[in-house]
């Protein structure tokens, strides 16, 4: 019998914070640079203003259409207006735009180097397992949602 979540072990957050330390760690031990220095704060904070109004705007969404935002609990419906109509991962697009922004904040190459086993990590082990989820939850309507709709952008 399958449960009625998404079965996922880690919480999102946390693995993008794994990685974002791993990312700081070997910039300490080994700095590399993504930019020269004059222009990474300004990138960096950039990043971070996207990523909080992506962020925003896909929990109204879900707040509108009083589901959850917990993979680890059960979702009341498919939510595809908001930021919804172009990804629909976009709390997962907000977190990585956040990870970048940090990484160029910080200009580490490191950081932006990690992102794309980052992804990798939350493609298979995340967004993977709740996409099978939302199929035996919502089947075809999620199936329409999901041929209509980009995972990333």
């Amino acid at each position: 019998m399958s449960e009625d979540h998404a079965g996922i072990r880690f919480p999102p957050p946390f693995i993008y914070l794994s990685f974002l330390a791993a990312g700081l760690l070997l910039s300490r031990m080994h700095p590399l640079t993504v930019v020269p220095n004059s222009y990474a704060t300004a990138l960096g904070i950039v990043f971070i203003v996207i990523a909080i109004a992506i962020s925003v705007s896909g929990f109204r969404e879900l707040r509108r259409h009083e589901t959850t935002i917990r993979p680890d609990q059960p979702s009341s419906t498919i939510v595809n207006s908001g930021p919804y109509r172009f990804t629909r991962n976009p709390l997962y697009v907000a977190l990585a735009t956040l990870y970048v922004g940090i990484g160029l904040w910080m200009n580490s190459l490191w950081v932006i180097l990690l992102l794309v086993p980052l992804l990798f990590v939350m493609t298979r082990q995340v967004i993977a397992r709740g996409e099978a989820y939302l199929e035996r939850a919502f089947g075809d309507t999620y199936r329409h949602y999901k041929s209509q709709v980009r995972r990333w952008l």
